[in-house]
C-alpha cells in the first residue's frame, strides 16, 4: 500500500514539474548540483531539472542521504562527496570536479542548499572565465553564508525567506527523520 501511495505521490510531483517547466529547455546552461538525496528525489526533482538544463555534477548533502537515492542517483549522473569542513577550503575544488566544469562549454547555473559554495564562489567564477550564471540558494543559513562575502561575482538568487518553501522544509524534515527510524 505504502508503495502505491509513493507512486501516486511522484506522478502528481512530475505532472507538477513538467507544467512549470514546460516549453523551457536551456541546453547552453548545466547545473551543479548540491542537493538532499532522499527517495523519490531522482525520479522527481533531479529528472524534472535535467529535462530543463542538462546537470553536471551532482554534490549529496552530507547528512540526508539515502543508499538507494544514491545508487539510481549514480547511474545516470557524476556524483562528487564532499563535507562542510572541506567547503571552508578551495581545494574542494577537486581537480576532477574542476575538470568537469572546465570540459564544458556550457554556462553554469549553482543550486544550493546550504551555501556550500560561499567559501569559494569568488575563486570557481575566476576558474570558469565567465561562464558562472549565478547562484540559486535555498537556506536562510546558506544565503546568510553568501551575504558575508565581500564581493559577489554573480547573482545570488534565493528562496530562502519564501513562504512557499515551507511545504519543502516539512517533506525534508519527514524524509530525514523517516530514514533514522
Amino acid at each position: 500500500m505504502n508503495m502505491h501511495i509513493n507512486q501516486n505521490r511522484n506522478s502528481y510531483v512530475r505532472k507538477f514539474f513538467a507544467l512549470v517547466s514546460e516549453g523551457k529547455k536551456f541546453p547552453d546552461t548545466s547545473i551543479l548540483l548540491i542537493t538532499h538525496l532522499v527517495p523519490g528525489r531522482e525520479e522527481t526533482f533531479i529528472q524534472s531539472l535535467s529535462e530543463i538544463s542538462p546537470i553536471s555534477v551532482i554534490i549529496p548533502k552530507p547528512n540526508s542521504w539515502d543508499a538507494q537515492e544514491i545508487q539510481r542517483v549514480s547511474s545516470r549522473y557524476t556524483i562528487f562527496w564532499w563535507n562542510r569542513q572541506q567547503s571552508h577550503k578551495i581545494d574542494v575544488i577537486s581537480p576532477e570536479l574542476l575538470k568537469v566544469l572546465l570540459s564544458s562549454k556550457q554556462k553554469l547555473i549553482i543550486l544550493d542548499i546550504g551555501g556550500y559554495c560561499a567559501p569559494f564562489l569568488n575563486k570557481l567564477s575566476e576558474l570558469l572565465r565567465g561562464k558562472l550564471i549565478g547562484v540559486v540558494e535555498d537556506t536562510e543559513n546558506g544565503l546568510q553564508r553568501y551575504l558575508k562575502l565581500p564581493n559577489v561575482p554573480c547573482p545570488i538568487i534565493h528562496v530562502a525567506r519564501s513562504p512557499l518553501k515551507e511545504p519543502e522544509d516539512h517533506l525534508v524534515g519527514h524524509s530525514c527523520y523517516g530514514n533514522l527510524i
